[in-house]
């Protein structure tokens, strides 16, 4: 097995541990997917941005807020579908740190992405409409 194929091995090791609640395991192995993945072209990445977010979400699950934020505003490629999602997650994350106009400009981003580009009847988008 080549370098390139174990980064996606390495992103599903983080993913159990995160279900195993062994958080910082969990961390170094999106890391090392991380830095595989980076390596690579961008049509041949498969988890760059899922690993980001993922270490964010670890992050936030451990209350390291400030380490959140700065995982998940480096997950945010252009032509990737779940940006609004991202978004949010940016959003929920300033809201725990109180920083609520900084929240309230990535949630009013993630709702203008979702508009534009999820289908009338997308759940995510009905969800941001409520």
């Amino acid at each position: 097995m080549g370098q390139f194929e174990k980064a996606p091995l390495y992103h599903q090791l983080g993913v159990i541990k995160w279900r195993q609640e062994e958080h910082k395991e969990a961390i170094i192995y999106y890391e090392k997917s991380i830095c595989i993945e980076e390596k690579i072209t961008p049509l041949q990445r498969t988890n760059l941005a899922d690993s980001y977010t993922d270490i964010g979400v670890v992050y936030y699950v451990m209350d390291e807020y400030s380490k959140t934020l700065s995982i998940q505003q480096q997950s945010l490629p252009l032509n990737r579908p779940d940006l609004s999602s991202i978004y949010a997650n940016i959003g929920l994350t300033c809201e725990q740190m109180k920083n609520y106009s900084q929240a309230l400009f990535f949630f009013e981003k993630s709702f203008e992405i979702a508009q534009k580009s999820l289908p009338e009847n997308h759940p995510d988008r009905i969800k941001n409409k409520l």
